[in-house]
């Protein structure tokens, strides 16, 4: 199930977000991400604005799976993404065996440092 996690980082800064995916049916139990055909997270000015009016970071883009079999994943945002102050739209989804789940999604607010 999607989980509703809403974020804040700093304006102009390069941030690393560490993520680990839990599986659904037993949300203490990871995910094993050596399954999984693909990441993808989605930063957009709104929840309703098309993915393509956004950033799309995937894995060797932006995403870098640090344990495969703990459900570990880097997401690395770049200090570009953060130029100005506002408040965005995330999601972050894999796929596997051509399912697409959303694992997390949220509002992402840049905050002035």
């Amino acid at each position: 199930m999607p989980e509703l996690v809403n974020l804040r980082l700093f304006q102009a800064n390069d941030e690393t977000l560490h993520v680990t995916v839990k599986t659904d049916e037993q949300p203490s139990t990871p995910w094993d991400l050596s399954e999984v055909d693909n990441i993808t997270m989605v930063i957009k000015p709104t929840a309703a604005s098309p993915d393509g009016d956004g950033i799309t970071l995937i894995i060797g883009n932006g995403i870098t799976v640090t344990d495969a079999e703990a459900g570990e994943l880097e997401i690395d945002i770049t200090r570009l993404m953060l130029a100005s102050t506002d408040t965005r739209w995330y999601r972050l989804d894999l796929t596997q065996a051509s399912r697409l789940r959303t694992i997390l999604y949220g509002r992402l607010t840049v905050t002035d440092t």
